[in-house]
């Protein structure tokens, strides 16, 4: 998993989501707790704000991402997917410690529903001829 540290600089920030063709990342400790996320909003916000190349990721990161936990059902992450409009959500271990584990895009979730479809399809149909 890609991530910035929230000391990191606007300019490694623009070059990790460049180099690595990311529309976000997470901002992590040197715990590997979330602190943030970082998205490409993020960036021409402090763009405009007038941040330079050595303000620190810090200073413009959204500050308390959502997040689900490593344990919550499809259907939860489903459900704040939706809910809160996003296109990913950072995966932390528990909303005590935060600590990321990884993330669930949107598109990925959406073809996991898909493919559940599918099978109960197939298996009702498959009672059916019995």
């Amino acid at each position: 998993l890609i991530s910035l540290d929230p000391n990191d600089t606007f300019e490694t920030a623009v070059k990790t989501l460049s180099e690595e063709e990311l529309d976000f990342c997470c901002v992590v400790n040197s715990s590997n707790k979330i602190e943030g996320i970082l998205t490409r909003t993020d960036i021409f916000r402090a763009v405009e704000a007038g941040s330079t190349p050595h303000t620190k990721v810090s200073e413009f990161m959204t500050t308390s991402p959502i997040v689900v936990t490593e344990n919550d059902s499809c259907t939860i992450v489903a459900a704040t997917l939706r809910d809160h409009n996003l296109k990913w959500i950072p995966v932390v271990d528990n909303l005590n410690n935060l600590y990321v584990k990884g993330y669930i895009r949107r598109d990925k979730m959406i073809n996991f529903v898909l493919d559940k479809l599918h099978d109960h399809n197939e298996a009702s149909v498959q009672a059916q001829g019995s």
